[in-house]
């Protein structure tokens, strides 16, 4: 049993950022951050650009929570915990210019601000160099006390006499390790390895869903995750906003599909080439469903564009923009069980500004350790007995099993709700008895069932 005052659970921005916050509140408490990896883990580090884009609305821009509420239909926003980011971008963006973040400059000197996706106004700074910022955060954090241990996996969120008392974590070789805490924070990452074709970096175990609701958090925004269209052999992003035009050819196992002048989807090119992922409830989001229509028993859509070029186009798991519904300072309903990061919503809704979860890493996860400190520097250390009633975790899931799950969530969970979703919500109710993975999977499915 390791004991600490404060459970930081993942290394990403998020984590990273509620444990030097929790820290420097109070240099007295023991603050422990552990994570599947030992190094940089999640959405947080694994751009292929290696740059992160990070919205700074000037703290009087009100038309930045317009945007926000107007792109969070038709999920939940909170307009409380979207107006905090806009009045504290400039304090947690100074944060990260004394920890010597790398950003992008102007030939003055000053800092460049771009577009972010969703959005025609220049808010987003962007830094590069994720593996220099993440080598800054934890050295920042380490130096401040901050402790760390990798290889572990969080499998169950210990609540005991209706606050947060730990987790309980399997390593490598599937031995339990339980970790006693006065406050947890989240800070797991979202759902995108739950898909069979994803993009989300290394250090995610796409558990944090399941981990919440088991504990009694309320989730929102489950179903609403970011899909990027990529080059199904490289890799590389590709702009359907500039690939759908006329001449284009589409093919697909019900016939093909040549593109003219006047098809309806190319009337929305031009505003779907303005953001990279798909955008929910959006009238250009009829390119993404064309694609889709048109995609083969491998989820490979195969086309050849106008110019005669052969390509095949994969839909590809990004992030999530759903979680536990937290307050101002990162608190679930739980008491003493806080969220940030990928794991957090209300912050955004079914699509977030480009940039917006950068700052919502850096705003939420700073707000969670300070509140964090706080609590743990006056709750009594919870007993262990609670970990003595645990049942035993299950065994560490087959590979078999993830693939069955992850190909399935591919085929029936892709940007709404396909074909079949019933059957596979039926089956993943069988496998989350043994399963972490379905468990979580099964929260997502389950939101996009039409009256969810």
């Amino acid at each position: 049993m390791l004991r600490t005052d404060i459970l930081v659970i993942g290394s990403g921005l998020a984590g990273l950022r509620a444990a030097l916050a929790a820290r420097a509140a109070d240099s007295r408490l023991t603050v422990h951050v552990l994570s599947p990896s030992a190094g940089p883990s999640g959405s947080s580090f694994a751009n292929r650009n290696d740059c992160l884009g990070m919205q700074i609305p000037d703290p009087d821009d009100a038309g930045f929570d317009a945007e926000v509420l107007r792109l969070a239909a038709p999920g939940f926003a909170d307009p409380t915990l979207v107006r905090l980011p806009r009045l504290e971008a400039r304090a947690r963006l100074d944060d990260l210019l004394r920890l010597g973040l790398d950003f992008r400059r102007a030939p003055d000197g000053s800092l460049e601000f771009l577009p972010g996706c969703f959005s025609a106004t220049p808010r987003a700074v962007i830094f590069n160099g994720l593996a220099r910022a993440h080598a800054l955060f934890r050295g920042a954090a380490e130096a401040a006390g901050v402790r760390f241990l990798g290889g572990l996996t969080a499998r169950e969120l210990v609540v005991a006499d209706g606050r947060a008392a730990g987790a309980r974590f399997m390593d490598r070789d599937g031995g339990e390790v339980d970790v006693s805490a006065r406050a947890v924070i989240l800070a797991a990452g979202g759902p995108a390895p739950l898909f069979e074709r994803s993009m989300c970096g290394p250090g995610n175990d796409a558990l944090s869903y399941g981990l919440l609701e088991r504990a009694g958090a309320r989730l929102a925004n489950a179903g609403f995750v970011q899909f990027f269209w990529n080059d199904a052999g490289s890799g590389r992003f590709v702009q359907p906003g500039v690939i759908l035009r006329p001449g284009t050819e589409l093919h697909g196992p019900r016939g093909g599909l040549t593109l003219t002048a006047g098809h309806p989807a190319l009337a929305q090119a031009e505003a779907r080439v303005r953001h990279c992922p798909a955008g929910y409830g959006l009238p250009d989001a009829i390119l993404d469903e064309l694609l889709l229509a048109h995609a083969e028993e491998d989820g490979v859509v195969r086309l050849t564009t106008a110019e005669g070029v052969e390509m095949g186009l994969a839909f590809c798991a990004h992030a999530g923009n759903g979680g536990a519904v937290v307050d101002a300072d990162g608190m679930t309903g739980v008491s003493g069980l806080f969220a940030c990061g990928e794991c957090a919503t209300g912050m955004h809704g079914a699509n977030r500004l480009g940039g917006g979860m950068v700052l919502a890493t850096q705003v939420f996860g700073f707000r969670a350790g300070v509140a964090a400190a706080r609590l743990a520097s006056g709750a009594s250390r919870p007993s262990t007995s609670a970990f003595n009633l645990l049942p035993p975790l299950p065994p560490s899931e087959s590979p078999a099993l993830l693939e069955r799950l992850r190909r399935g969530m591919q085929r029936h969970c892709l940007f709404g709700p396909r074909p079949g979703l019933r059957g596979f919500v039926r089956e993943l109710e069988g496998m989350a008895r043994t399963s972490p993975s379905a468990c979580s999977a099964l929260i997502l499915a389950r939101a996009l069932l039409p009256g969810a």
